[in-house]
């Protein structure tokens, strides 16, 4: 199981991003494999002085997937603190269960 949280921008948003992808290793090389995906992104977006402006967060399921993204935006810019951008990732498979949770670590507020 391969998973990444991150945030990035760019001219169009600001975005909050949870991908996983389901892997395992087949005579010692990794390969994609399709099983059941959970992934979930929670988002706060903050003002310049660190006061909580808006939370958004959105969960992507399927039943037998290789690869799965979620994401929150926002058009206008963000400031954020530690635990302001977290995926929530589970993968079962053969009735065994995999659980990550994953946060981008920021700087508060750009202190």
């Amino acid at each position: 199981m391969v998973v990444r949280t991150s945030y990035n921008q760019n001219f169009l948003g600001y975005y909050h991003v949870a991908e996983m992808k389901s892997q395992h290793q087949v005579n010692g090389k990794w390969s994609a494999s399709k099983a059941e995906l959970n992934v979930r992104i929670e988002a706060n977006r903050r003002s310049i002085v660190c006061d909580l402006i808006d939370s958004k967060s959105d969960q992507e399921d399927c039943n037998s997937c290789k690869r799965k993204v979620t994401r929150v935006s926002w058009l206008n810019p963000t400031a954020h603190c530690d635990g302001d951008c977290v995926g929530i990732y589970k993968k079962d498979i053969s009735n065994i269960s995999f659980n990550e949770t994953l946060s981008v670590d920021f700087e508060c507020c750009d202190e």
